[in-house]
């Protein structure tokens, strides 16, 4: 009797493909997948089970009358037991039984939602597989060097990468049967040799006009490139604002990946609203089709004609399907899609984890990681490297000290790529940082009213909405929060970019701290109400960026408005700001910023590092983890906001009438770019106001275009704004 996997309407049963087909061509992908990380046997051998419960005569029936659904994964995970024993079969358990469903917890046999329970469902026979499929009793050693504190952590990683590897198999041997015409687009990326000989084609075209800045960045890309022949491990790259950091640290990468046969390059960005600029960077050097920009606001273009050769040479089709599992050499992602991926527990986010190995990794902006979930994020690093053959560079104008205590997870040294930092420091000075003391709206204004050109970061929407309000009737004022959907921002910061291009224009910004990290604008003068020292230097690189002058102005204030002074753990880094800015004649220097970031970690405990306990929910001698309780808890965004689509312009609309006929993912990536994201308390204010429609209970949709400002943004009803950025 043939037992068959899939199946294809309109054709007969010839065509259909077999269980063991799929069986022998997934465990074969995801043997090759788990190579990088020596654990190829254990990978073919789940591959090869994932799907034996196909062999019942319940499934077969499903697929050959439509018969109702039948459970067929966890006859694999009973046969990892009953083969391979408590340890490598409980590993396996995990991988074969949710490769659909996502990796649950193993919990208690009480409850269904638990694995354990699972396992101990009667099953229909699916003994037939034994007559297609050999399964040898034999050990398999897992090679990791486990976590010195938590070694168990190191187990449960592996396992999350060893499901990457089935699932993405499952799925692209699958595709292949199903829709063979989409998986020939998954072609191979071109070999890391090109993207190394693209740059350096680039580089020699540099402008080579001497001057004291070109020569201090070449000074800095040689000492990359040199760097990039170093051994594998973890680096830190410190490097002012203007020194060119984008460019050197993917000098590293190349230098890096050709020495060591790497093929992928993962540049980590904190926010969606500065990745499309260093994106942009990386095309125009490496070409369209070859960098992957993956975030949740980024909309693939569809295509809209359906002519075969366009189709064949369509590169957004090309990436989109690499944003799937991530094979492309370059990708350039952020913070909350690189590290929730490391620790989501649903198939679809996990494919992409096997091809994070052999890679190099740079986080720029390093010292944006949340303090609350560092220890799980420094944990992931560290098994990237110990484990997965990655590099990591932690790439930053303000190298936080925690790096000093990686000792702490690892035997890992962390090197550092430029030779004398603290004399770069010096050679890339170009602001003088003035303490403006308190400071009121009124005073504030009048300052701001004598420059032409003028930045002012303030803590909180409300402050930039009342200094804003205050100066709306003069010449050249412009607004930015998040009160104002991404589009919007984006429209606003190319017209600000437009305007500071003249010579003789006026420019006067208010704005929120959102446009501190990596926004290219340039300000001679920039104010900044009082915050923790690394965003005060963050809005200093936001100050005669270009070096045009010989030393820009940065005045830092302390506003006497209330609803400017910040809350919480923003306000603990504003009084350690307040501390540097009273010890230290330069609040900038390297020494300063030492300082800062070690009191910082100082005054949190321990435990305040994984506040969530995940570390502790992934580390069980017993082999009883907890993934999705792990997943759920891992957020670097908190879950009570909600997103409120705006009418912002007429593509707007269109996509909202569209999301009440005719929901799709691709709709709902275009919608993002019109959301704005607000807290419990501002929603219920303005559902309270009857200007919300909700749309299949998930979409919250702005029906009331005057609660919509072109220049503030969503305006919330008086009382209900939260002192948030």
């Amino acid at each position: 009797m043939e037992y068959y996997a899939h199946s294809k309407e309109g054709e007969s049963k010839d065509n259909w493909q077999t269980v063991k087909d799929h069986l022998e061509n997934t465990a074969k992908k995801a043997q090759t997948f788990a190579e990088n990380f020596n654990a190829k046997e254990l990978a073919y051998y789940s591959g090869l089970m994932h799907d034996i419960g196909k062999y019942s005569a319940g499934f077969q029936k499903r697929i050959l009358e439509g018969g109702k659904k039948v459970d067929h994964s966890t006859a694999g995970a009973k046969e990892a037991f009953a083969i391979f024993g408590n340890n490598i079969g409980k590993l396996m358990s995990y991988i074969i039984a949710c490769h659909h469903g996502g990796l649950r917890d193993w919990g208690n046999d009480i409850k269904d939602e638990y694995l354990a329970k699972r396992l101990k469902k009667e099953l229909e026979n699916y003994d037939a597989y034994r007559n297609d499929i050999f399964l040898e009793n034999k050990q398999f050693p897992l090679n990791i060097k486990p976590n010195k504190i938590h070694p168990y952590y190191s187990v449960s990683f592996l396992v999350k990468m060893l499901y990457s590897c089935l699932v993405d198999a499952d799925f692209l041997d699958t595709e292949e049967f199903m829709n063979y015409e989409k998986s020939t687009h998954r072609k191979k990326p071109p070999d890391i040799s090109y993207f190394y000989e693209e740059l350096n084609k680039r580089l020699n075209s540099f402008n080579k006009t001497k001057n004291n800045i070109n020569e201090i960045r070449n000074s800095i890309l040689k000492d990359c490139q040199k760097a990039g022949k170093g051994s594998k491990g973890i680096y830190s790259l410190t490097v002012p604002t203007g020194g060119g950091k984008t460019i050197s640290s993917m000098a590293f990468a190349l230098e890096h990946c050709i020495t060591y046969n790497m093929q992928k390059i993962i540049y980590v960005i904190p926010f969606t609203s500065i990745i499309e600029q260093n994106a942009d960077v990386f095309r125009n050097i490496f070409g369209e089709e070859n960098v992957l920009e993956h975030h949740s606001n980024y909309l693939f273009e569809e295509k809209q004609s359906i002519d075969e050769e366009d189709h064949i040479n369509d590169s957004s089709l090309k990436l989109k399907l690499a944003s799937e599992n991530w094979n492309i050499p370059i990708i350039t992602t952020t913070n909350v899609q690189f590290f929730e991926s490391l620790y989501a527990n649903k198939s679809s986010r996990c494919r992409k984890l096997h091809n994070i190995t052999n890679s190099v990794i740079i986080l720029d902006e390093a010292q944006m990681l949340p303090l609350d979930l560092l220890d799980p994020c420094i944990f992931a690093l560290c098994e990237l490297v110990e484990n997965y053959g990655c590099t990591v560079v932690f790439c930053t104008a303000t190298q936080p000290a925690i790096l000093k205590s990686l000792n702490l997870y690892s035997d890992l040294e962390v090197k550092e790529i430029i030779s004398d930092p603290s004399e770069l420091y010096e050679k890339l000075k170009r602001v003088r940082v003035n303490k403006a003391g308190k400071l009121s709206d009124d005073e504030l204004s009048k300052q701001i009213l004598e420059n032409d050109k003028v930045l002012c970061i303030v803590n909180t929407r409300k402050h930039a909405k009342n200094l804003y309000e205050k100066l709306k009737t003069r010449d050249g004022l412009y607004h930015l929060s998040t009160m104002m959907c991404p589009k919007h921002r984006r429209e606003v910061l190319k017209e600000i970019r437009e305007v500071l291009k003249k010579d003789n224009s006026i420019c006067r910004v208010i704005s929120t701290q959102l446009i501190e990290a990596g926004v290219d604008v340039d300000f001679p003068v920039v104010y900044r109400s009082c915050a923790g020292i690394d965003s005060i230097a963050q809005s200093a690189g936001r100050c005669n960026r270009e070096g045009k002058l010989k030393l820009g102005e940065v005045k830092v204030f302390e506003t006497t408005e209330d609803y400017g002074k910040v809350r919480g753990w923003l306000q603990k880094t504003a009084s350690v700001g307040e501390e540097v800015i009273r010890n230290f004649e330069d609040i900038l220097s390297l020494k300063a910023i030492e300082f800062y970031f070690n009191k910082l970690y100082s005054l949190e405990d321990k435990k305040g590092f994984d506040k969530q306990d995940i570390i502790n929910k992934l580390n069980d001698k017993d082999l009883e983890f907890s993934f999705k309780s792990a997943a759920k808890e891992f957020k670097f965004i908190s879950n009570n906001q909600h997103s409120i689509i705006v009418p912002f312009d007429a593509r707007a609309k269109t996509l909202i009438k569209e999301l009440n006929t005719n929901f799709s993912k691709g709709l709902l990536k275009g919608l993002r770019q019109y959301t704005v994201n607000i807290y419990d308390k501002e929603y219920e204010a303005l559902e309270a106001r009857g200007v919300l429609k909700v749309i299949e209970d998930s979409f919250v949709i702005l029906v009331d275009e005057n609660i919509y400002d072109s220049s503030e943004g969503l305006i919330l009803p008086e009382g209900s704004e939260l002192l948030l950025i």
